[in-house]
């Protein structure tokens, strides 16, 4: 299904500690995020559906530690909370590109209560791409091009963006069953197409 172009695609990544470190070193920027902090991001999800008319508990997604986790967008794919499965986002730069989206920030965020961070890459078109750094930005092209991930959600939010989240980071025997990819077309339908190259990601 199409979809009205957004003002930016956020992919979010789930990073193991070792790879955060990495990415921090080479210039990500990292935001320190406890269970106070997070408890205000979840409030203002909630807030944010209410006042659209949406039950924010409706995807019955949780943190790692069972914590119902609220969402103010609508999916992309499903409400099911397992959302895809076995998906890489190898091609979506490439894609979005075409699409007149570029990089124009990255950050990671350090998830003090959880054992794993976040990356967020953001696209978007009209903007000046993000002065990265060459060595950076190699890594961002890495950690979109090679993983396949376990679970993805896609949402459409309030604020007009697009989120894209990838959980659970899979190694090429973990690949079970029938692996796929996301891809944007140019009338703004993204969709999780089959591909067999996806699954010989590493």
């Amino acid at each position: 299904m199409a979809i009205e172009k957004p003002a930016s695609v956020i992919v979010t990544l789930n990073v193991n500690r070792k790879r955060s470190a990495r990415l921090a070193e080479l210039g990500a920027p990292v935001e320190m995020r406890d269970r106070n902090r997070q408890d205000v991001v979840d409030g203002r999800h909630v807030l944010d559906a209410l006042e659209r008319g949406r039950d924010p508990f409706r995807g019955n997604r949780s943190a790692a530690d069972g914590t119902p986790r609220p969402d103010s967008g609508v999916p992309l794919f499903s409400w099911d909370p397992g959302g895809k499965q076995n998906v890489s986002f190898r091609r979506i730069a490439r894609d979005l590109e075409a699409n007149g989206f570029r990089v124009t920030g990255v950050r990671l965020i350090r998830r003090l209560a959880e054992k794993t961070d976040r990356f967020f890459i953001t696209f978007s078109a009209g903007e000046a791409p993000a002065s990265l750094g060459t060595r950076l930005l190699e890594a961002v092209e890495k950690e979109l091009a090679e993983p396949v991930y376990k679970f993805v959600h896609g949402y459409r939010n309030p604020n007009k963006t697009v989120t894209l989240n990838g959980a659970h980071r899979l190694q090429p025997h973990e690949v079970v069953g029938q692996a796929y990819e996301i891809r944007v077309r140019p009338d703004w339908a993204i969709r999780n197409e089959r591909t067999e190259v996806a699954r010989s990601a590493s």
